[in-house]
């Protein structure tokens, strides 16, 4: 633990630039926890379905309170409707019914509009559905642009299928490049062989490329696009709507679905198993939360009456672990802490676990934390100019600097929310923001602060000796096992400062060195689409006893490196 007696200067008010220097210890220090950095997924601002998860088609299934005929249209003069008394499973409980005129000889069908346009890029798309109905013939299935008209992928299938059960058809096409995210999946047939009648279809999937070419993945520009991920999406509205593992698990079909936290259908699709292969696909650490009796909609189960709900994550544990004899819940104690904080609130927070009691087995995990407003309390928004300022996540670089300086006490941090689709969130700003448009995704500003810290991570915190005081510069210093060192500087102030770190008591560090800076004006963002601020590259030259000499713009932050030779 480094005490900090220092006072914490606010400085947005200076403006006057100096020069400081770091000398970087190479004895002593704390051990750093490897899971520091970390990213919540909570299924928030359809970031789940509609968001990672790689199925395109919105409402597929019926699920939630009403879902109604969501996302879905006529093609062709058919009638359309959400039919209850034919259901696929106890689970999937509704259908889609599709009649037919009489005396129909066209091809008709339905359209889906997906998550606020059906992203259509050139490659491969994987397709499924069921139906049920007397049919025998062609379908086809169709990407197309709703106000253009263009076709951008066609393919027509052979189905044969009958109203006593449930026909499962899965097929792939390959589709051509759209300019944009006005764009609809269609299921077409001959109305001829259906005229007067009806045919039913549930559970209609399309998905491109998911990542590591995972069935039922998620999808591959978002899995890419990520570092970490933690998970939070237990609460529910009352306890009867919490999130139910076991209900997550298994054929699509078995998966109810319920009505997510955050005013749309969680389809669950996106369960259980798909994000442990999430994780291991990146290669990632989960960390499992479980039921803890509240409900976002007041309900609080505590006591005795928690048996039974201790008594399923128990099965839970059993069910991941493969061990019967799972009969106790871990030892420990963490405490769960949530900041979502102005700037000058993230920056009065730099030393907040400095002077915390160390006691064996006890941690803090930061579950959640965000810049959500400015000083003057205008919220962030990805669609005003306040969208996840330069200024607020600068601040969170200071509050990340604080908790890695205590990271023998601060096991985890994750930042929250991780995703949100553009025109879809109940809760900005958001690390990164996703359209169905091409080249959906856009980094915050904090998102590249994130990628900056959580890539270059070291084993042990060492002590620093500075020539100045915290404020505007903060700072923490690390060192891996392999030899690597590196030096965090953020600068919360409204003029450049000059820093330069010395490792005098190292030995065999090249002398060329790296630093990764990230600066712009208090009130520069990121928008949707148009990325402004991302890290800037540089190489130094020095020595481990002169130093390595660079600038910090105003808010800024920079990430220094040292080599071994």
């Amino acid at each position: 633990m480094f005490s900090s007696a220092s006072l914490l200067l606010l400085t947005s008010f200076v403006t006057s630039a100096y020069s400081a220097t770091f000398n970087v210890s190479t004895t002593g220090g704390n051990a750093s926890s490897p899971l520091l950095y970390g990213l919540m997924f909570e299924d928030i601002n359809n970031s789940g379905d509609g968001g990672i998860h790689g199925q395109l088609l919105k409402n597929n299934g019926f699920q939630g309170d009403s879902p109604g005929l969501t996302a879905y249209a006529s093609v062709g003069g058919t009638s359309l409707s959400q039919d209850t008394t034919v259901n696929l499973t106890t689970a999937i409980q509704s259908s889609l019914k599709v009649s037919v005129p009489s005396g129909t000889t066209a091809s008709v069908g339905f359209s889906n509009s997906g998550y606020g346009g059906v992203p259509v890029n050139a490659g491969t798309y994987a397709n499924y559905f069921y139906i049920k109905g007397n049919y025998s013939g062609t379908v086809t299935l169709r990407l197309v642009g709703s106000t253009s008209g263009t076709v951008f992928a066609s393919h027509d299938v052979t189905v044969t299928s009958s109203s006593a059960k449930w026909t499962y058809v899965e097929t792939s096409f390959t589709a051509s490049q759209s300019s944009d995210r006005s764009n609809v999946w269609q299921l077409l047939f001959d109305g001829s062989k259906v005229a007067g009648s009806a045919l039913w279809f549930d559970l209609v999937q399309s998905f491109p490329a998911t990542y590591h070419g995972r069935f039922n993945g998620i999808r591959n520009d978002v899995g890419e696009f990520l570092e970490a991920i933690g998970g939070s999406s237990w609460e529910g509205g009352s306890p009867g709507a919490r999130w139910n593992w076991n209900e997550t698990i298994g054929p699509l079909e078995n998966r109810p679905g319920r009505q997510g936290d955050w005013s749309y259908p969680n389809t669950d699709a996106l369960g259980l198993m798909e994000y442990l292969q999430w994780c291991d696909d990146m290669s990632l650490t989960p960390v499992l939360a479980i039921w803890s009796g509240l409900s976002l909609g007041g309900g609080i189960i505590s006591g005795t009456a928690l048996t039974p709900y201790v008594e399923d994550a128990l099965n839970e544990l059993e069910f991941l672990l493969g061990s019967t004899s799972t009969t106790t819940l871990p030892s420990g104690i963490w405490t769960d802490i949530h900041h979502y904080e102005s700037p000058s609130g993230f920056v009065s927070s730099f030393n907040e676990f400095d002077n915390y009691p160390r006691i064996p087995g006890y941690g803090i995990f930061v579950g959640e934390y965000a810049n959500t407003e400015t000083d003057s309390g205008t919220q962030l928004l990805w669609s005003n100019t306040a969208a996840k300022q330069v200024q607020g996540a600068i601040s969170e670089a200071v509050y990340m600097i604080g908790l890695e300086r205590n990271s023998d006490l601060v096991k985890l941090a994750s930042y929250a929310p991780i995703l949100e689709h553009f025109g879809l969130a109940e809760w900005p700003p958001d690390l990164v923001g996703l359209s169905s448009a091409p080249n959906p995704l856009t980094g915050s500003i904090s998102y590249y602060v994130q990628k900056l810290f959580s890539t270059a991570r070291g084993d042990t915190i060492r002590a620093v000796s500075a020539d100045v005081d915290f404020g505007p510069l903060y700072w923490v210093a690390s060192s891996t096992t392999r030899g690597k060192w590196y030096v965090k500087i953020a600068n919360y102030g409204m003029a450049s400062q000059n820093a330069t770190v010395k490792i005098p008591s190292a030995s065999g560090l090249s002398g060329t060195a790296a630093v990764q800076v990230l600066s712009g004006s208090a009130g520069t963002s990121n928008g949707p689409a148009a990325v402004s601020v991302q890290p800037v590259n540089s190489t130094l030259t020095g020595s481990a006893t002169a130093g390595w000499t660079f600038d910090i713009p105003a808010y800024g932050v920079a990430v220094f490196t040292a080599s071994p030779a």
